[in-house]
């Protein structure tokens, strides 16, 4: 019994040691946002002569942009696309993509951007 309570316990503390050191790890985005404005823009192109990878890169937007505006229209209780919907704000996106000014930004700053402009999100 006594070595019983002596592995649970030992094992608790590991969980526990493991667990916190995920913790602490920093939060990173993940998915299409992450994906370069300038890569897009080159998406776009491929897509555009033609390519599957454009047409592939434009259909993952798609997706990520109603995750995302969903997931955050549910979050705020408003719709952050203020009408525009999906596929309003993916080419909205993807205008702010084109202009060289915004090439160096992600999809997720640009989206979170034009969200910002319409929106009381800030």
């Amino acid at each position: 019994m006594i070595r019983l309570l002596v592995v649970l316990v030992s094992s608790i503390s590991l969980m526990g040691a493991c667990i916190n050191s995920y913790a602490q790890e920093p939060l990173e985005l993940q998915g299409f946002g992450v994906t370069g404005c300038d890569d897009l823009s080159l998406s776009e192109q491929r897509w555009e002569r033609g390519e599957d990878e454009g047409a592939l890169a434009y259909m993952r937007l798609q997706e990520w942009m109603a995750g995302f505006v969903s997931a955050l229209s549910l979050a705020t209780g408003e719709d952050v696309t203020r009408g525009a919907g999906t596929e309003g704000m993916v080419r909205q996106v993807i205008d702010h993509c084109r202009r060289a000014e915004n090439r160096d930004q992600d999809i997720f700053s640009a989206t979170m951007q034009l969200i910002r402009e319409r929106s009381a999100i800030r």
